[in-house]
């Protein structure tokens, strides 16, 4: 193919080579099929991992707001602690085939006394979530003892329903619960998503030209 820009006599001319077929790629190794198939599981670990960490990310900003707000609105009142009590439950988790596994879980309350329109009230508070590892849920025993002057917030239509307030820690307790949770998730993510990527197999080379051009 040739052309001329009409001033200047000087042609230019274009080959285009067609382009060869490819060989077909080389035949995977034993080893190689084992690691892509292991990126291919890691990746989708990873995937996985952050779906589940922005949806839990979304309902941790839910439940955030929705307990500042009742901490907000709720009369504050201070309360003392007349005991308090790390108790346990049974809880049931299935499994394959219909089966079920018993476990056991545990949960911080306490009892306190607090006046509300100058009329005494006892009632309890909890932490607000059970975890099986019992070594955790005795650490608020430390935090809260018999005979502390805690402050708590109380529903103006029930005075027997309260919860903690005051203390960042103890107040928000399950919402900071939610947040590691989402922090070890996001870590396993971004950690599957690293080893995937450095076990990925490389794109077969292709030196290959599709033209060529001449003068």
């Amino acid at each position: 193919m040739t052309y001329s820009d009409g001033e200047n006599s000087d042609l230019v001319s274009l080959s285009l080579e067609p382009r060869p077929a490819p060989p077909n790629p080389a035949p995977l190794t034993p080893g190689q099929q084992t690691q892509a198939a292991f990126s291919a599981v890691l990746k989708l670990l990873a995937l996985g991992c952050a779906l589940f960490t922005v949806a839990l990310l979304l309902l941790s900003a839910w439940f955030i707001v929705s307990l500042h707000h009742t901490l907000a609105i709720s009369p504050h009142v201070a309360a003392r602690v007349l005991s308090t009590q790390v108790y346990s439950k049974d809880v049931r988790i299935g499994g394959n085939k219909g089966r079920v596994s018993p476990a056991t879980v545990y949960g911080f309350r306490c009892t306190v006394i607090y006046q509300v329109a100058s009329i005494e009230h006892q009632a309890e508070a909890d932490i607000g979530y059970q975890k099986s590892d019992q070594s955790e849920i005795l650490r608020w025993s430390d935090r809260i003892r018999t005979g502390d002057q805690i402050e708590i917030v109380y529903s103006p239509s029930d005075p027997s329903r309260i919860r903690f307030a005051g203390d960042f820690t103890i107040a928000y307790a399950p919402a900071l619960l939610l947040l590691r949770w989402i922090a070890w998730l996001a870590a396993i993510g971004a950690l599957a998503a690293v080893v995937a990527k450095k076990l990925r197999l490389p794109p077969p080379a292709d030196d290959y030209r599709s033209a060529s051009i001449q003068a």
